[in-house]
């Protein structure tokens, strides 16, 4: 039988070793227990990076408007306002007929009597001030206000108020969905079409003087404030020959043709 002191003994050998045990545990074969992986510390510190970079990847990048060069009609001219011209009719020649062998007799001769000219009716010019506003008819907000300001713009600058030409309206509309939806910004088509085309495709038999287009602006009036900014649009959209506009807007994308 086994005496207590000689238990105690055994307890407190059981006991150290095991204390032994652990330390040897905690600081020879694992000397840094507990502890973090090294990658997943690094990964913990790089994480806000990561993050950020994720969500730039994610969320959509917000591009400026852009404003490509005017397009003009090939060999375009500032459009002169059309006049009628004079008729000049001919003078009435006066015949003489031919002489008779033998005695002469002598022939009177009588002159038809000349026409007086009438005067040609010209229609009467009024000032660009007087004309009066075009009817806008079915456009839509945006192109209604686009049209009001280019005319509110051009009367300023002593111009006449264009009226709204439907044909253009189409070929202008057509283009800047095509431009949407095929992420253009530009005069040409993705179908290869150029202004001309498509305005003659719409059935448009005037002179197409030239187009301006916008993509991605938000209002009327920021659109309209580019061009007028930029010196080229600005002298498309106030040439005083062109009396006719058509105005296309679709999904911020903005077509603006011009002609007489």
């Amino acid at each position: 039988m086994i005496s207590p002191e000689l238990s105690r003994k055994i307890l407190l050998s059981l006991i150290l070793a095991l204390g032994i045990s652990f330390l040897l545990v905690c600081y020879v074969t694992y000397p840094n227990t507990p502890m973090v992986r090294p990658e997943f510390r690094q990964g913990i510190v790089d994480s806000p990076k990561l993050l950020a970079s994720l969500v730039g990847r994610i969320a959509p990048k917000k591009t400026p408007p852009s404003l490509p060069p005017p397009w003009k009609s090939p060999g375009s001219a500032p459009l002169p306002i059309p006049t009628r011209l004079p008729i000049n009719y001919p003078s009435p020649t006066r015949t003489l007929p031919p002489p008779e062998r033998g005695t002469p007799t002598p022939t009177l001769v009588t002159e038809p009597p000349q026409p007086s000219p009438t005067p040609i009716p010209t229609e009467p010019s009024l000032p660009p001030t007087a004309t009066p506003p075009p009817v806008i008819g079915n456009l839509t907000q945006q192109e209604q206000d686009i049209v009001s300001l280019i005319n509110q713009r051009r009367q300023a600058m002593g111009l006449g108020q264009l009226a709204v030409n439907f044909q253009l309206v189409a070929a202008a509309r057509g283009h800047s969905r095509d431009m949407a939806e095929h992420g253009l910004c530009s005069h040409s088509g993705s179908d290869g079409s150029t202004p001309l085309s498509r305005a003659q495709a719409a059935g448009f038999t005037g002179r197409l003087y030239g187009e301006t287009v916008g993509c991605g602006y938000p209002t009327p009036q920021a659109i309209v404030d580019g061009w007028w900014g930029s010196p080229g649009h600005k002298a498309v959209l106030t040439n005083s020959g062109v009396t006719l506009i058509g105005v296309g807007w679709y999904n911020r994308y903005q077509t603006a043709m011009v002609g007489n």
